[in-house]
């Protein structure tokens, strides 16, 4: 998903361009453009928290951020953001439009050859000063002009309307540059793979701490503590602040023969440095997580080349990577949930896997009642309540291969019944632990040996197996 932000910055506000994205781009004067791919998994779970979609989140940031003063585009590909902020440049038009939205959609059929020819005269430029293989500005902008010619001759009044020409004749009237820039802007069936001449905007001074060790060391328990030190040292520059939140770090180490090691240092959601001062749990434990990976493989290597997989440190530059910027007015939208979603981030950033959401669907089928969240498809169901207590009644935690059990007649006697549940006898099988050979299979709750109550099932086979686990 890519963001194309119009709006006027002075050098004290250039950061608010970091309010969504580590990952800027400044197109021309006054507009942007940010992918949000990076932090979007983060600003998905503020939606979410909010109870707004995610496109309606974005909205309500610009606004607390930049007042009425921008116009901004989304859309899943850069050139159709940029598309769209040009129409809506020509037409006057404020706020944000979302592309993949029915009204973004109809404008983006709307989008005049002019919007067209200085998008992609503008990208041009771009791949000039990046000095992309093979491309020449001068041979371009003539492709361009003799398209220009062309489509005015036909009375051909939008590019949406010339998508039947098809890429192959435009490669041959037009060249290969201009029809990768247009795929890109009107893709086929399959969208292509992203084609931009990306160059990173970089707002301040690297955010570095250096430090040389008095001797080597080689294990994690002696550089913890000079790592934690050295956190509180990047809290106290003059370029960052408490409205900053780490994406990443990087942490370069210097070996013993002189070579030098990066191990990255990732936070899923954006964190604040300043909310752990002095103790820093969140990043030390990313840190020793990918420490410790990366360690592994490099001692593997040079086990491989000299024989010894010692390895020993003798010294390291910290730094700041990615970060996003937090205005407090933008902070204030989240108050009634933001001690929630800071515990959940930490927690998620402690922990050396992703969390993931899920969502409930319309269908009964234990296998098939649930998938992972998507707010696009959150719609409200006509039994949705029906579905929610539904599976109030099931387990949290749910096997991903059935378990057989032995189940005594005796302890038969104290299983509670919970449902029966009818099989898609009309599919295929799609798990050979299913009970196939009936329609139907009964669940209960059982109480093992262990303790511990799960959620049993058994079909026409008779045969007990358990399919998930009560918290």
């Amino acid at each position: 998903m890519f963001l194309a932000l119009e709006v006027e910055l002075i050098s004290d506000d250039m950061q608010k361009i970091l309010l969504f994205s580590p990952k800027v781009m400044k197109w021309s004067e006054g507009i942007w453009l940010i992918d949000l791919a990076i932090c979007q998994s983060y600003w998905q779970s503020r939606s979410w928290d909010s109870g707004c979609c995610l496109e309606d989140l974005y909205k309500m940031m610009l606004e607390k951020t930049f007042g009425n003063q921008y116009r901004a585009a989304l859309a899943q590909n850069p050139w159709q953001a940029l598309l769209t902020l040009n129409f809506m440049q020509e037409r006057a038009l404020q706020g944000l439009v979302a592309k993949e939205q029915e009204w973004g959609a109809k404008i983006y059929q709307s989008v005049s050859w002019s919007a067209f020819f200085s998008v992609a005269l503008s990208g041009a430029q771009h791949f000039e000063s990046l000095k992309f293989k093979g491309f020449k500005l001068k041979p371009f902008a003539n492709h361009l002009e003799q398209m220009r010619r062309a489509v005015n001759q036909l009375g051909i009044k939008t590019p949406w309307e010339f998508q039947s020409v098809g890429s192959y004749a435009i490669r041959r009237r037009y060249g290969s540059m201009v029809k990768q820039i247009w795929e890109q802007m009107y893709p086929g069936s399959e969208a292509p793979v992203i084609f931009c001449p990306w160059k990173s905007f970089h707002l301040v001074p690297e955010m570095v701490v250096l430090r040389t060790l008095d001797h080597a060391i080689d294990e994690w328990q002696h550089l913890e503590g000079f790592l934690r030190e050295d956190l509180d040292k990047l809290c106290q520059l003059d370029v960052y602040s408490a409205d900053h939140r780490i994406v990443s770090l990087e942490w370069c180490l210097t070996l013993q023969d002189a070579c030098h090691l990066r191990v990255s240092i990732q936070f899923r959601r954006p964190h604040s440095l300043h909310s752990e001062t002095h103790s820093h749990e969140t990043a030390l434990l990313q840190a020793y997580y990918n420490f410790e990976r990366t360690m592994k493989k490099e001692s593997q290597r040079y086990q491989e080349n000299t024989g010894d997989g010692n390895i020993s440190i003798v010294a390291w530059k910290l730094s700041i990577k990615e970060w996003l910027f937090t205005p407090p007015q933008a902070i204030e939208m989240f108050n009634d949930h933001l001690y929630e979603e800071e515990a959940l981030s930490q927690l998620e950033n402690r922990l050396p896997s992703q969390l993931h959401r899920y969502q409930i669907k319309d269908d009964w089928s234990v296998e098939t009642s649930f998938s992972a969240y998507d707010s696009s498809k959150n719609i409200e169901l006509e039994h949705a309540r029906a579905l929610n207590s539904l599976a109030s009644s099931r387990p949290l935690f749910l096997y991903r291969d059935l378990k057989p059990l032995s189940i005594t007649e005796d302890q038969c006697k104290s299983l509670r019944f919970g449902e029966r549940t009818m099989n898609h006898w009309w599919q295929e099988p799609e798990s050979a632990d299913l009970d196939n050979k009936s329609f139907t299979n009964d669940y209960y709750q059982y109480l093992d040996d262990d303790k511990r109550l799960l959620w049993v099932c058994r079909g026409k086979s008779d045969q007990w197996r358990a399919h998930g686990l009560f918290a």
